[in-house]
């Protein structure tokens, strides 16, 4: 063992020596039990001796000069940075979780993996809150030594089951926080071998805020209109006969939904004022109506660039938890080679516009042809065929699209004196898709068919639609393929795989 700063494990054996038990060692040993250089291997939390039993995290990866096998590079997380991700850098309020929201790291013990949000915003207040609950004196201790709730503080929560079991939802009702009625949201978290839960919890109260309030503004709305109807009850027995009528027939037409309604009464007694003032409020209503309903188009319009129709349409119908399988589609990823080089040489402007224009062509050929686009990431852009409509000819769709992808990238970068080259990998096969989050929520897909396309993407070459065997099978007939043989993919070792050039008929005519 050699580390820089030299502390107490500094020269000792991991595999013998007196910290042979700790979570480093046991990630030294999965480096040395492997011969693949490219695994990687993380520990979970555990105290670590040599460090005084400061809970510690390690990632690790062997180190090979060829074939040679030189030692194992480890590294120890950091728990700040961890603590960043899940708090914003501390933005909680500019994140959407307000006054009292949170986001754990829970772990199969129940043990917290990231600091608890009142012992970041007030440590000495969480100590006080803690010892006011009777948690022990010695765990305070190692809180205020380690200056991290870490491993520490237990937390028996329902929503932890859950998402340990392996759901994933959202509830409200949970008295999580001792405060009383809680919303919370939690999934499980496999990351290469870790078995934890995030969880993310706000108060009902304040969550439902601006629900409550909406509430108010339609109890105050029907005060005033119960005070208009008092009112013209109370004039009816002063006024003539006919400017009441008038006003209730204009009431009446307003309660049907007839806001153009129109009370054509010139009188300067208070019949005359309350038309007057009936006909200014049924133009305000109409005005605020009509202006909701151009927000609720622009609103729909939004949603619809962001999800597809279907699901679109399930959300509106209040639909919350939206996961379903499919047993048969095909997945596309494409990127653009050098991406990095040839953002370094132009404009942050430039790029964006040079995204924007490319994507949109793919986005306009993805409409065509019937294909979901899932999302863009920089510069990588994602999407599916055959769902969340199924159809019997999916990965003949995406094998064109690919196609056409790279026809409008070559034309794309001839217009724009650009050299862009795409990789685009495809894979068939089924998957899970589904809407995460309840702010700025996405909805996306998972499964080893995902993975594998990626990796045909990431292992492809310039300039080339590398397919899986799956894809291949489909289309050997009406497209023409080159056989690549077999490609090393992480996690899946040798994989065959092939090169898409076109549809036969097409690369025969140009012959």
């Amino acid at each position: 063992m050699y580390d820089v700063a030299k502390d107490r494990d500094f020269a000792t054996s991991l595999l013998e020596g007196p910290y042979r038990d700790s979570n480093l060692a046991k990630v030294v040993r999965q480096c040395q039990a492997t011969d693949n250089p490219s695994d990687v291997f993380f520990s979970d939390f555990e105290p670590y001796e040599a460090s005084s039993g400061e809970p510690t995290q390690y990632v690790a990866s062997p180190i090979f000069d060829g074939n040679q096998r030189l030692g194992v590079l480890a590294f120890q997380l950091s728990t700040v940075a961890i603590d960043r991700v899940l708090t914003g850098d501390r933005g909680w309020v500019r994140e959407g979780l307000g006054q009292t929201g949170e986001a754990l790291l829970v772990g199969p013990d129940h043990l917290a993996r990231s600091d608890a949000r009142e012992y970041l915003e007030d440590p000495e207040r969480y100590l006080a809150l803690q010892r006011s609950m009777g948690v022990p004196e010695e765990t305070l201790d190692r809180i205020r030594t380690f200056k991290t709730t870490i491993l520490q503080t237990p937390l028996n929560y329902t929503s932890v089951d859950l998402a340990l079991e392996g759901e994933q939802g959202t509830r409200v009702g949970f008295a999580e926080k001792g405060v009383g009625s809680s919303l919370v949201s939690y999934t499980p978290l496999q990351i290469e071998g870790l078995h934890w839960a995030l969880i993310a919890r706000m108060t009902s109260k304040e969550a439902f805020r601006s629900v409550r309030q909406m509430q108010w503004v339609f109890s105050g709305w029907g005060v005033v209109l119960l005070l208009l109807t008092v009112l013209a009850a109370w004039l009816m027995t002063r006024q003539i006969l006919r400017p009441v009528n008038a006003l209730v027939q204009a009431a009446g037409k307003v309660a049907s939904g007839d806001l153009t309604a129109h009370v054509e009464w010139k009188g300067k007694d208070e019949l005359g004022l309350l038309s007057d003032t009936f006909n200014s409020m049924t133009k305000s209503i109409r005005e605020k109506t009509e202006l909701i309903e151009q927000k609720n188009r622009e609103n729909e319009a939004l949603l619809l660039n962001i999800l597809p129709g279907e699901i679109a349409s399930r959300l509106k119908e209040g639909e919350h938890e939206i996961a379903d399988g499919f047993a048969d589609v095909t997945v596309l990823f494409g990127d653009i080679v050098g991406f990095t080089a040839l953002s370094s040489q132009i404009s942050a402007v430039q790029v964006v516009e040079m995204l924007n224009g490319l994507f949109s062509l793919f986005d306009q050929a993805a409409s065509e042809l019937g294909i979901e686009k899932i999302k863009t990431i920089g510069d990588c852009y994602m999407a599916v065929c055959g769902l969340p409509k199924p159809c019997s000819d999916h990965t003949e769709r995406m094998a064109s699209m690919a196609l056409r992808m790279m026809e409008a990238t070559q034309r794309y970068g001839q217009e724009k004196g650009l050299h862009l080259q795409l990789r685009i990998g495809l894979n068939t096969g089924p998957v899970v898709a589904g809407v995460i989050g309840v702010t700025k929520f996405i909805y996306d897909l998972w499964g080893d068919t995902v993975n594998l396309a990626s990796r045909m993407e990431s292992t492809g070459v310039p300039g080339g639609i590398q397919v899986t065997r799956s894809v291949y099978e489909r289309l050997k007939d009406s497209f023409e393929f080159e056989s690549r043989g077999t490609v090393q993919v992480k996690g899946k070792g040798e994989t065959e795989a092939w090169l898409l050039h076109g549809h036969l008929h097409l690369v025969e005519a140009v012959r």
